[in-house]
């Protein structure tokens, strides 16, 4: 089932290096990670890309790795916490961005951030400013949500309501998953579903959207899959709706970005993507439930000097590390990075953010 509007590659280009300027911001949210289990083949005979050591991490100018933090917040209002470490292999290091088509990538390497992968794409042309492994293999953990949102805004009436089968949170609840909140047995919109995926990064959500596109998850997964073909994400298998962790659940980071340029577009998915917190309401929450976002309510920027942070998707699980998939306007134009593997939980500084805005504020 066709949904997309087109296919577009990044294009190798680029933009004038500036030096990445000094950063500080605060850790809250504690973020969860999604260890489930489920069916599918592996994208990949490459091992995904490991978790960068702290020890690795880039130093700040005053010669501090960690930075500066605010206070945390309750992990039960982020996503869920990490069962089991699997064993990571070691992650290539120094490897700097290359110089790209007709311009010069941004002057980054992996040396100067936190992430173990990062690639950053210019919208208007598909020009990409910086690639640190953004072709190996990751676990995408809840970014994979930005592919169930699509295909739940581009498919589904935003007023059709779903009710959110009972036997669907036995196995969340297993899992540890992360929630937004709805409960066993309630009807709520698709809109407030969408909402609830991407905003709290909630796995019943998820689920829900997946049912009412496909009737079940596991049919819903054979269209994502569908999807990620068609948009040419040669490197991506789901196995799960909502990023749950599974050997076989691969993306890389320059898939990740053409599932979120085309997605964009979606009027309904950009603007669930840049919201900070919505009231949502459902058959069991007629006074509404706040949602509120595991990207904002862990930082207190929203850009840097001469760039504006828009929107989005957080990520993490204790083998896929931190992840981001972010959106920035600078000048007018739009960029999109997808960094992955940075270290820390919901209790340590918010490290794949840190990278977000060294590497916009390098541009």
């Amino acid at each position: 089932m066709a949904v997309h509007q087109r296919k577009r590659r990044p294009k190798r280009g680029g933009c004038f290096p500036v030096a990445a300027i000094a950063f500080f911001c605060a850790v809250g949210l504690a973020m969860g990670a999604l260890g489930g289990a489920g069916e599918g083949e592996s994208a990949s005979s490459q091992e995904p890309l490991s978790v960068k050591p702290l020890s690795q991490a880039p130093a700040g100018e005053d010669g501090l790795q960690e930075p500066s933090s605010r206070e945390d917040v309750s992990p039960s209002q982020g996503e869920s916490a990490a069962q089991e470490e699997e064993p990571q292999p070691a992650v290539p290091e120094g490897e700097e961005a290359e110089s790209r088509g007709t311009g010069q990538a941004l002057s980054l390497s992996s040396e100067d951030l936190y992430s173990a992968a990062a690639y950053l794409v210019r919208r208007r042309d598909g020009a990409v400013l910086l690639d640190i492994h953004g072709t190996d293999p990751i676990w995408p953990a809840s970014m994979t949500k930005m592919m169930t949102g699509y295909l739940g805004a581009a498919l589904l009436d935003p007023e059709e309501e779903v009710t959110l089968p009972e036997e669907i949170f036995s196995t969340l609840y297993a899992e540890n998953a992360s929630l937004a909140g709805f409960l066993p047995g309630e009807t709520v919109t698709v809109e407030e579903l969408l909402y609830g995926t991407m905003v709290p990064s909630g796995a019943e959500a998820a689920a829900g959207i997946g049912i009412a596109v496909s009737g079940s998850e596991e049919a819903f997964v054979e269209e994502m899959n569908r999807t990620a073909q068609e948009l040419g994400m040669d490197h991506t298998h789901f196995v799960n709706a909502s990023g749950l962790h599974h050997p076989d659940h691969q993306s890389t980071a320059a898939d990740l970005v053409l599932l979120l340029d085309t997605a964009l577009d979606n009027s309904l998915f950009r603007q669930v993507f840049t919201t900070h917190e919505h009231l949502a309401y459902g058959s069991d929450h007629p006074s509404g439930l706040l949602l509120q976002s595991t990207l904002w309510s862990r930082i207190d920027w929203e850009g840097g000097e001469d760039w504006t942070l828009l929107g989005g998707k957080t990520g993490y699980t204790i083998p896929a590390g931190q992840c981001l998939a972010s959106l920035a306007e600078k000048d007018g134009e739009e960029y999109i990075l997808i960094t992955a593997g940075a270290p820390g939980d919901g209790t340590t500084a918010p490290y794949h953010l840190l990278d977000a805005y060294t590497i916009f504020s390098a541009l």
